[in-house]
């Protein structure tokens, strides 16, 4: 990863990342750092409609091998994704998934 305003590019390994990005374009350009790498890799596809990303199975919060979401990227699937209750429901939702 490469901290803001820095050239220098780090390695490290994590047990989780979260990235709190919000809205994006409908191509995902303006998604930047992670996200926008991840669609370049075909790792994340964007939701045909453009308003999200598209998880592995309908109705889940998983994008690949141990990489979740919640919230506004999962608007195409679940447009109540934004409010704090469904955010809070989710997040229960994916530690649940993981721990369990």
């Amino acid at each position: 990863f490469q901290r803001r305003r820095r050239a220098v590019t780090e390695n490290e390994q994590f047990d989780f990342v979260i990235n709190c990005t919000g809205f994006g374009t409908l191509d995902g350009a303006s998604y930047g750092g992670l996200l926008s790498r991840l669609i370049e890799q075909k790792i994340v596809t964007l939701d045909p409609t453009g308003t999200g990303v598209r998880t592995v199975a309908k109705n889940t919060f998983r994008l690949a091998k141990d990489m979740y979401v919640l919230g506004a990227l999962l608007r195409a699937e679940r447009w109540e994704s934004i409010a704090v209750p469904e955010l809070r429901q989710q997040a229960s939702d994916i530690a649940r998934q993981c721990f369990v």
